[in-house]
């Protein structure tokens, strides 16, 4: 099927692939087959194998640095990785240092936090990339939101065409809206009459504080959060919307019950205990607050919190 397209006379701009020169494996050999090095078998959900439909290009260098599997060592078990990427290196050299490296780049840095600067994000709004890809990075760009620069090309993709990146690019602007950047509350107001319900709702969850609820678009949130209200993520959702709105006792109501039906989620401790400092329980927020430090004891914020609650309740050196 693949060298229909890429073989002389095939797709028009398909590459013409010769299979043997192109793998660096032998004819009959598992490695010269197309799916094996781009459709590589993934099991997924612990028990289902299938080809991978990502179409692929494996890159044991995003390996050694992110953990990405690639399909040379998925076959090669003997070697390690260093082995396949100097193998890649030395048969594809300067052509593995394409588009989907820096993309991959861009989106593991930001998903591990360790870039500084939001340039190979913002490239990936500025480009022609698929508009999926767009959406991905619009996801880790809210920590930006500081920056005009950033904002600016937010806002930008609030008016793109997919309406996948329309959402996404609301998202990214919901905690700076929270924080009451009213400029940015005008700029997703238009899309409360979005033609599409997933933009409409992104755009009423980023507004809910002062949503009409029997618009359009407040009735489509609030479908939404009581389809969910039967997993505990749903009833945290439905904290946080009653937050946001002013009723502390039904958020507290939600969010405890999102902690009875799942103990073991470290953010509903976390927003639960925000929820009692509110009401004014210190040392309710001060419990919470260790049962989220307990079960993700490497996350900064709840141990900072619970500094501060101790420091509520009047112990300094708890605090």
């Amino acid at each position: 099927l693949c060298v229909r397209c890429h073989t002389a006379g095939g797709f028009p701009n398909a590459p013409v692939i010769a299979p043997e020169a192109h793998s660096f494996h032998g004819a009959e050999s598992t490695g010269n087959q197309c799916i094996n090095c781009h459709m590589p078998l993934t099991t997924y959900m612990q028990r289902h194998p299938r080809h991978d439909h990502g179409f692929t290009i494996p890159d044991p260098l995003l390996t050694q640095k992110y953990g990405i599997p690639n399909a040379c060592n998925k076959c090669h078990t003997d070697k390690d990785t260093a082995w396949a990427a100097a193998a890649a290196d030395k048969w594809w050299g300067p052509k593995m240092e394409r588009r989907t490296r820096q993309r991959t780049t861009a989106l593991a840095e930001a998903r591990a936090f360790t870039n500084t600067s939001p340039t190979a994000l913002l490239a990936l709004l500025s480009g022609d990339e698929i508009p999926y890809w767009k959406a991905a990075a619009l996801q880790f760009l809210d920590r930006w939101m500081g920056d005009s620069g950033v904002r600016d090309a937010v806002i930008t993709q609030t008016k793109h065409t997919e309406p996948l990146v329309r959402a996404s690019a609301v998202r990214a602007l919901d905690s700076a809206i929270a924080a009451g950047r009213d400029e940015l509350r005008a700029a997703v107001t238009p899309l409360l009459t979005d033609p599409f319900r997933n933009v409409r709702s992104a755009a009423a969850w980023a507004l809910r504080d002062r949503l009409d609820l029997a618009a359009p678009a407040g009735r489509d949130l609030l479908h939404a959060l009581q389809w969910n209200a039967d997993q505990p993520t749903g009833q945290m959702q439905l904290g946080q919307f009653h937050w946001s709105r002013g009723d502390i006792p039904a958020a507290l109501r939600h969010m405890e019950t999102a902690v009875r039906w799942d103990p073991n989620s470290p953010p509903f401790h976390h927003d639960l205990a925000v929820l009692q400092s509110v009401k004014g329980d210190t040392m309710a927020a001060i419990t919470s607050l260790q049962a989220a430090s307990r079960l993700a004891p490497q996350e900064a914020e709840y141990h900072y919190k619970l500094g501060l609650a101790w420091s509520e309740a009047g112990q300094p050196e708890m605090a």
